[in-house]
This record gives structure tokens, C-alpha cells and sequence, in this order.
């Protein structure tokens, strides 16, 4: 199958690695240094208990790409979505298909500006990994991937042969809530206290604070047609923190974005998704709304 990645950083360029050793697989960015350093020198990951792998793949700007392929598997950032999507829109096919594992919601919407609806396939991802510099990245935990959608089954023999355990789920949009709950609790809260995961373990001044986010983004998931399971919600938070969690001694992605690579977050998506919608629906949404605005405190301080 010819593979493309969009968005070669942590989780882009670790599903790519994974991906290349049965497909062709190419990877588009637009960070021109992690290109070049791609296609110069390859690759590297050091993957869970295993040494360091140098993987070759080509990459691409995102404007250079010009091919066909069979299978889109989308990376960017939130925010990048929409514009991606659209300098891109010329390698989709009738037979294209689209797999969104990205964090945060409301992304279907955009997709369906350039893709056929069933050709989308959506998902969520718990694989956790950490972009240590241009073609340099950590994988610490595979996690699984759970997705939905008519080709599902067939995106997912391609993902779990390639070592990506990966479920087929007859509607993945509450699993998408809750984890975009997940990722607006260790997620906001890491990089606001500027924290690992596994620092938030035992945290018991916390535990009002998470379950009132997890109530704020439930009320909102309602008036969406979703309904996620709060009590199940809450235990995962606590476990994805818990150093027995293989994962939790990583700092949670909007943490690399805003405190060590001086970038723009995905709170719009996550917090700050909520507390629009909260204003829209009437429903207040304090907690989430303080996050989001402590998070856009931090960008206006540390983004260049």
C-alpha cells in the first residue's frame, strides 16, 4: 500500500518507521530542517526496548508532494488541519482513504471539505512518543489505536501488521470525547505546571479540578449527541498518571509544543473547544475556560 504520513513529528514520523517496513510510505512537513534531515541521514528511532533504528524514508515539504497514494493518515496539528488539507487535496483519489487519529474535536467537519465521507475513517490514538529534534524520535509506548468508519477493517490489518495494535469500533466518537477529555486534563494540566504525567500521581488537590473538567466536556459531548462514561473517564486519567503506566514519565504532547518547542497548542480543540461551545449552548464552563485561558497566557509569553 502507498502510505502518505502528514506531519512528520513525534507520532507522524513513529507511525511512518512502523508502517515503512511492509509499505511505501513518505512523509510531508513543513518544518524544512526535519526534511532535510530525513532525507539526508534517515530516520531515527529508538523504540520501547529495542535499539536505535535508522529508518530511510523520503520526505517532503508539504507544497512538494505530488502523488497519488492509497491511504492519508493525517498528523498535523489541529490547527494545521484545514490548511493541510487543502495544499494536499490534489493527491486524493476517488479510492483515497483518510485515517484522523489527531487530538480534539470537531475535525470530521473539516475533512469532509475535501474527502468523501466514506472514504474517512477516524480514530483515536494512545500510542505515546516525543520529538527529541529534526529526525530524531522516542517511542515509549504503542498504546493501541481504535477507529471507525467503512474502511476501517482494511486500515486496520495495514496498521496492526506493521505492529500498531489497532481495534475496529462500530462508532468511535465517544472513545474520541473521552479522550480529548483525557487530553484536556494531564494535557493542559502538565504543560501548565510544566509536568510529566507521572508528577500528577497522587495529586489529590487535583482530583476537583479533573472532575470538573470531565463534567464540563460531558455536558457539552450531551448537547453533541455524545454520551462518554464520566466514572470510566476519571479512572483512565488516573492510570495514564500512575508510574506502572509505561507512558506517564513522557511529557504529554501540548507540553513539547508550548514549553520546549516554543509553539502554538491545540487548546482550541481541546479546553478551549469547550468553553466556545459553552458560551454557545448557555452552559458554564469555568474550569475549562480558566484553562484555556492560562494556556493562552503561556503562548503569548513563549511562542516566537
Amino acid at each position: 500500500m502507498k502510505i502518505l504520513v502528514v506531519g512528520a513529528g513525534a507520532m507522524g514520523a513513529s507511525f511512518a518507521h512502523k508502517l515503512s517496513k511492509d509499505n511505501m510510505v513518505d512523509v510531508v512537513d513543513t518544518w524544512k530542517e526535519n526534511v532535510d534531515k530525513i532525507n539526508r541521514e534517515g530516520l531515527k528511532i529508538k523504540e520501547i526496548d529495542k535499539e536505535l533504528n535508522n529508518t530511510k524514508i523520503r520526505a517532503y515539504m508539504m507544497e512538494d508532494y505530488n502523488e497519488k497514494v492509497d491511504l492519508v493518515i493525517l498528523f498535523v496539528k489541529s490547527m494545521m488541519l484545514d490548511k493541510s488539507l487543502k495544499t494536499l487535496q490534489h493527491v486524493f483519489s476517488d479510492n483515497t482513504k483518510v485515517l484522523c487519529l489527531l487530538n480534539g474535536l470537531g475535525h470530521i467537519k473539516t475533512i469532509q471539505k475535501y474527502v468523501k465521507k466514506e472514504n474517512i475513517v477516524m480514530g483515536i490514538s494512545l500510542v505515546t512518543a516525543g520529538l527529541n529534534g529534526p529526525a530524531d524520535v522516542t517511542l515509549s509506548s504503542y498504546g493501541y489505536n481504535e477507529i471507525s468508519g467503512v474502511y476501517a477493517k482494511q486500515v486496520a490489518d495495514v496498521l496492526n501488521a506493521s505492529g500498531m495494535p489497532t481495534n475496529c469500533v462500530s462508532d468511535v466518537q465517544e472513545s474520541i470525547w473521552e479522550k480529548a477529555c483525557l487530553n484536556g486534563m494531564y494535557n493542559s494540566i502538565c504543560t501548565i505546571l510544566d509536568t510529566r504525567m507521572s508528577d500528577l500521581d497522587n495529586a489529590y488537590l487535583l482530583e476537583q479540578i479533573q472532575k470538573g473538567i470531565i463534567e464540563e466536556f460531558h455536558k457539552i459531548a450531551l448537547k453533541e449527541g455524545v454520551d462518554f462514561n464520566k466514572e470510566k473517564t476519571f479512572e483512565k486519567v488516573r492510570i495514564c498518571t500512575t508510574k506502572d503506566f509505561k507512558g506517564s514519565k513522557h511529557y504529554p504532547s501540548m507540553h513539547q509544543d508550548l514549553r520546549q518547542h516554543k509553539r502554538k497548542t491545540e487548546i482550541d480543540f481541546l479546553n478551549g473547544y469547550i468553553s466556545k461551545k459553552g458560551k454557545e449552548y448557555g452552559i458554564p464552563t469555568p474550569y475549562c475556560d480558566l484553562i484555556t485561558f492560562e494556556i493562552k497566557v503561556l503562548e503569548g509569553k513563549v511562542v516566537r
